[in-house]
């Protein structure tokens, strides 16, 4: 049965290896017939970036490198939902692997963010941002008042509103 994978899933490949000394994130770990070493996998996670039609991915590690595997390699599998949560940080970024990502405005086009506001842009004086600080921190809404000088000390003070 062939896999289906699409680009931007997160896959995990394991990988079998043979040394003395396995690292941290070996496992399976076993000992060959007469204890010279050991074997074990590692599990490498991945992001696959396309699809060929020869039932073929190409899939992308965090530090930029591309693999062809089959679909169906019994040594491929799809990353489950709390593996994806749990190792987030260990799959390649959509930066990384260069799959276009949906983007915010069309999740939630009311979040978009304001266009920046020039000085002579007429919505510039509706708005307490295009002010100069010192009036900014007049205004009651920004929750700073003037500054204040104690007549006693001699000492400015800002204070909260």
């Amino acid at each position: 049965m062939c896999r289906r994978f699409e680009p931007g899933a997160r896959v995990i490949y394991c990988v079998p290896k043979r040394s003395a000394r396995p690292g941290p994130n070996a496992k399976g770990v076993y000992p060959a017939p007469h204890g010279d070493d050991y074997s074990y996998y590692v599990e490498k996670f991945w992001t696959v970036i396309a699809v060929l039609p020869e039932g073929k991915i190409i899939a992308c590690t965090r530090r930029g490198k591309q693999h062809t595997l089959r679909a169906d390699d019994p040594a491929l599998r799809p990353a489950r939902w709390w593996e994806r949560i749990l190792f987030a940080k260990r799959f390649p970024g959509p930066a990384q692997v260069g799959v276009p990502v949906q983007s915010a405005n069309a999740i939630a086009p009311d979040l978009r963010p304001s266009p920046p506001i020039t000085p002579g842009d007429p919505a510039a004086a509706e708005s307490p941002i295009a002010l100069p600080i010192e009036q900014q921190a007049a205004l009651p809404w920004f929750g700073w008042r003037q500054p204040t000088v104690d007549a006693g000390r001699g000492e400015s003070t800002l204070a909260v509103g």
